[in-house]
């Protein structure tokens, strides 16, 4: 049986992650100069999470960019544009995590030949 408290709990902090990313969207809008709503943010988190579930290379590579690119198209943001932003946004979103994470590897006493011995053992 799930604990009640416990579902709430990942449900709120779900929903809280969930407007964190929103709010990323419609600074790096806003960065752009985009004229858009907090609702077109929320429209493109949406039909980027279909995006990425569909199988793709590592990282989201290739389906990030063309459901982003697709997702500004709606609301007229030239492809050029888009693709810029998805490539910006990509990059703030995974890239910096995957930078951080190489930083701070070796502090966690993991180096990358460990790493690889772990995956062909």
């Amino acid at each position: 049986m799930v604990d009640p408290g416990l579902l709430i709990s990942v449900t709120g902090l779900s929903f809280f992650i969930w407007l964190i990313d929103v709010l990323a969207i419609y600074l790096l809008f806003l960065a752009f100069g985009f004229q858009l709503p907090v609702a077109a943010a929320f429209v493109l988190m949406i039909i980027l999470i279909i995006g990425i579930a569909i199988p793709t290379a590592p990282g989201f590579i290739g389906n990030w960019h063309y459901f982003c690119v697709l997702g500004l198209s709606i609301f007229g943001i030239p492809k050029t544009d888009a693709l810029t932003f998805a490539i910006l946004y990509h990059f703030l979103s995974i890239g910096i995590v995957v930078v951080l994470g190489l930083i701070f590897l070796p502090f966690n006493r993991f180096s990358v030949s460990d790493l690889r011995r772990q995956a062909r053992s």
